[in-house]
């Protein structure tokens, strides 16, 4: 039994912005619960980060769903 796999290269800039993305997602990562933010600043730098990292995994899907021929 042979299972088709589709694949799609994204572009080596989204990667490499994927890859950072998950390196500040993983040392963000806490054991305890998530302390308050320290200041409203704090909290739309966060907002963005989480907003840009969005847009970027929703690009690299797009991007793959256009490259996989249709069925």
């Amino acid at each position: 039994m042979t299972d088709s796999i589709y694949q799609a290269e994204a572009p080596a800039d989204v990667v490499a912005q994927m890859i950072e993305a998950e390196k500040e997602a993983k040392s963000s990562d806490t054991t305890g619960p998530p302390s308050p933010p320290a200041s409203d600043q704090h909290t739309e730098q966060s907002l963005a980060q989480q907003r840009k990292s969005l847009e970027l995994l929703q690009t690299l899907i797009a991007r793959k769903l256009a490259a996989m021929p249709d069925q």
